[in-house]
């Protein structure tokens, strides 16, 4: 898939993504789950306007620039600080359709992070240095994409009271 290609599926995946957040947000009953979506929904509503500006880049300059100003990955203390907002927030919340909709978030954000670690390993077809931009910025959103998919199955594994913490079985009520 050639650059300018593989821009215009980034933005299709990211703004499939931001819709998805906007409706959960629309439709969920309990605040909580509705300050969770707004803030994915404004995320990924901030990577379509960033993609849609180096697809601009790339069409009146034939480059992408280096400069990859976006919020970093959620990792180490971040995602312990989500965890621990998290936890508060739904104890004891009326959960209603809130894992479905973490559910349908989760796999749309699996599917995002498989596009662009396809990307990635890959590598991307056409002309020097756009290239070499663009590896760098999808590698970039691959991490953050990354980070959402984690912090997703965080909230669907709370909001499920499924016993596990990312991927990681927290009790056993045979202990």
């Amino acid at each position: 898939m050639d650059i300018e290609a593989s821009l215009r599926e980034a933005i299709r995946y990211e703004t499939s993504i931001r819709d998805l957040y906007r409706e959960a947000a629309r439709r969920t009953a309990w605040e909580g789950s509705r300050r969770f979506f707004s803030y994915m929904e404004r995320d990924e509503r901030s990577h379509v306007s960033f993609l849609e500006a180096k697809a601009a880049e790339l069409r009146l300059a034939g480059d992408i620039g280096p400069d990859l100003d976006l919020a970093p990955p959620l990792e180490g203390e971040r995602i312990g600080e989500a965890k621990r907002a998290a936890r508060r927030a739904l104890s004891g919340a009326d959960r209603g359709g809130l894992v479905e909709s973490l559910a349908k978030a989760l796999r749309a954000e699996e599917e995002t992070t498989a596009f662009y670690r396809d990307l990635v390993e890959a590598g991307l077809k056409g002309s020097e240095p756009a290239g070499e931009g663009a590896a760098m910025l999808f590698a970039r959103f691959l991490r953050i994409e990354e980070g959402h998919a984690l912090i997703v199955r965080a909230e669907l594994d709370l909001a499920s009271e499924s016993g596990f913490w990312f991927d990681m079985k927290e009790f056993d009520l045979e202990d």
